[in-house]
C-alpha cells in the first residue's frame, strides 16, 4: 500500500467527508488531472512549476 492509499484509509476511518489533495512536482492541469484521476483524490495544487 502507498502513503496515498494509507491517507485514503485514515480519513475514511476518521472523517470521511474531509477532501484530500495532493500537490509537489504537478507540473501541468494535465498530469494534475491525471494523478487526480489515478490516485480518486479530490484535488491537485499547482504552484511554481506551472510558472515559466
Amino acid at each position: 500500500m502507498g502513503i496515498i492509499e494509507a491517507i485514503k484509509n485514515l480519513r475514511d476511518e476518521i472523517a470521511p467527508n474531509t477532501l484530500l489533495t495532493i500537490n509537489g512536482d504537478i507540473p501541468d492541469r494535465k498530469t494534475g488531472l491525471e494523478l487526480a484521476e489515478k490516485y480518486g483524490i479530490d484535488g491537485v495544487m499547482i504552484g511554481r512549476g506551472h510558472f515559466p
